[in-house]
């Protein structure tokens, strides 16, 4: 289903009942990445590679974007958050936002699939909830190289 779940991560039961669905469910222009082979396993090595100090699991992505929607791997309630995270950027400045959970990210994404669909242009408005805390990336190191 998902590669590379953190231990003691449990995946929402709504997701896991979505997942198995033959086809997967339509949310252009957001997808699943276990709809196309060899995807789920590229973005989990992107984020593990880029941001290493977050325990994330990746499953959707918007098209045209870099950003990834990830469930908390930190979080093992069964109800974990959405995080939007924007890869291929320095580190720090990946947080995008978040949804409280699978159930309100679908619910966000259905309604913007609707207006997809339809051609309004108005999908490109989602919005997340904005910057949050208790979400931000540590603090980056900087080095300070003494010259000789």
């Amino acid at each position: 289903m998902l590669a590379s779940i953190p231990a003691g991560f449990r995946l929402p039961e709504q997701f896991i009942k979505q997942i198995a669905r033959d086809p997967l469910p339509d949310l252009d222009p957001w997808f699943f990445t276990a709809a196309l082979e060899g995807n789920q396993s590229f973005y989990v090595e992107v984020v593990r590679e880029q941001f290493p100090y977050r325990a994330l699991v990746p499953f959707a992505v918007m098209n045209g974007t870099d950003d990834v929607f990830c469930f908390d791997g930190a979080d093992l309630s069964g109800d974990p958050a959405v995080l939007v995270i924007h890869t291929f950027c320095d580190p720090g400045w990946e947080y995008r936002g978040h949804w409280p959970n699978y159930a309100a990210w679908l619910e966000r994404a259905e309604q913007l699939h609707a207006l997809f669909v339809a051609d309004d242009d108005r999908y490109l408005e989602w919005d997340v909830p904005l910057y949050d805390e208790a979400w931000k990336a540590p603090p980056r190191r900087r080095r300070w190289w003494r010259r000789s």
